[in-house]
């Protein structure tokens, strides 16, 4: 499945890659008929300005939890740190530090 603009109409994935920050959003705010249901909120997560990935939490007919939104925000936290971490590892083998 394709969350993108032109495939899915507005959804919070779209708008969150497209706006660089987390975006919640409404059912009724979804363009397609299939998400009107859903309520689903997406943070980006951003290396060095270098967009990575997307994590995305949707629930059905219930809004999401503030906690589910705090675990979405500290998983991007703990996402973009590990990926650092690599990085900088795999930098210092390539050099010989």
């Amino acid at each position: 499945m394709s969350f993108s603009e032109k495939v899915s109409g507005t959804n919070a994935i779209a708008l969150s890659i497209k706006l660089g920050k987390s975006v919640y959003i409404l059912p009724e705010n979804h363009y397609c008929s299939f998400l009107k249901k859903w309520f689903c909120y997406a943070v980006p997560i951003r290396v060095n300005e270098r967009l990575v990935g997307c994590i995305a939490m949707s629930t059905s007919e219930q809004p999401v939890k503030k906690e589910l939104i705090a675990v979405s925000e500290l998983l991007k936290y703990q996402i973009v740190n590990e990926f650092k971490k690599k990085r900088k590892k795999l930098f210092c083998k390539e050099a010989g530090v």
